[in-house]
């Protein structure tokens, strides 16, 4: 993870290095099959930088509606409710990260982890 992080830090503005985190967070989370994620502040300051990175991003950018998904499910998963509402607003209703995939009820899967930011956001 320190060098996921490290490298991300160092991308260009609006380039989408910083999917390497989330990929890094999933490649954890497979090879102990759980979510490996603290919810420590260091965590959460992580997480919160790959959505300022993904946020320079263009939005024509293919990639960005399944990092963002990846995104917000890791943010509900640290208890970053607020940042997470912020990423499900952008990618709107689309699902199909491949997190989403790995539950028997893929769209009740995404709809879960969108009503849980939406309810804890202090925004709501």
């Amino acid at each position: 993870m320190d060098f996921t992080e490290r490298a991300a830090h160092r991308a260009p503005t609006g380039s989408p290095l910083a999917r390497i985190c989330l990929l890094a967070l999933d490649e954890l989370a497979h090879r102990s099959g759980h979510a490996p994620l603290p919810s420590s502040r260091v965590a959460k300051d992580s997480l919160e930088s790959v959505a300022r990175s993904l946020n320079q991003v263009p939005d024509h950018d293919e990639r960005l509606p399944r990092l963002r998904h990846l995104l917000a499910h890791h943010l509900v998963e640290a208890q970053c409710y607020n940042a997470a509402l912020d990423q499900f607003q952008r990618i709107g209703p689309w699902c199909g990260a491949e997190l989403g995939t790995k539950h028997r009820h893929p769209a009740a899967a995404f709809d879960l982890a969108r009503a849980m930011a939406a309810t804890r956001s202090r925004r709501s």
